[in-house]
């Protein structure tokens, strides 16, 4: 799912095998020398709406003149931003989601029973939605070890008593 977003693609173009922005709207311009920045030229912007947005009129400004304009997107996209979803953080606890209320109720009991010393528990509570999509697993406390790692250590060269004295 992440991979057919539009951000994953103008972050990961010719870089990850297979992931390109489309060559018909974006043009890559440059790469900051670390990559942390990209900067794409939108192509196939139309004369009405580089106009529009020219147009000293079509501005929002926070006084007459001034230098600081936020602006506004031209009436060409409005279509396109009817349809935008915002985007929204996987844990906003002001979103008021029925999930995420059962998980805050079950991080406060764990809470209270850590400062009771009583045993936590280590599951989520999770709705059906949840359970339906595998979302919300409860993540493994254990640790798997490998048999070379449940090995007793082995050293590379015996270590005389001299060596021993200076490590301590």
């Amino acid at each position: 799912m992440m991979r057919e977003s539009f951000l994953f693609k103008l972050h990961s173009h010719k870089i990850q095998p297979g992931v390109q922005a489309d060559p018909n709207r974006f043009r890559h311009a440059y790469d900051s020398p670390n990559g942390k920045c990209r900067v794409f030229k939108i192509q196939s912007v139309s004369k009405e709406s580089k106009a529009w947005v020219a147009d000293p009129k079509n501005r929002v400004c926070d006084a007459p003149g001034s230098w600081y304009c936020s602006g506004q997107y031209p009436p060409a996209l409005q279509k396109v931003l009817e349809e935008k979803k915002d985007f929204e953080q996987l844990e906003d606890f002001n979103k008021g989601d029925k999930g995420d209320s059962e998980y805050q109720a079950l991080y406060h009991e764990n809470l209270k029973k850590k400062g009771q010393g009583k045993p936590i528990s280590t599951g989520t509570a999770r709705s059906e939605e949840q359970k339906k999509n595998g979302q919300g697993k409860p993540i493994s406390t254990g640790t798997a070890r490998s048999e070379e790692q449940k090995k007793p250590w082995k050293l590379d060269r015996d270590i005389n008593e001299d060596e021993i004295k200076k490590i301590n």
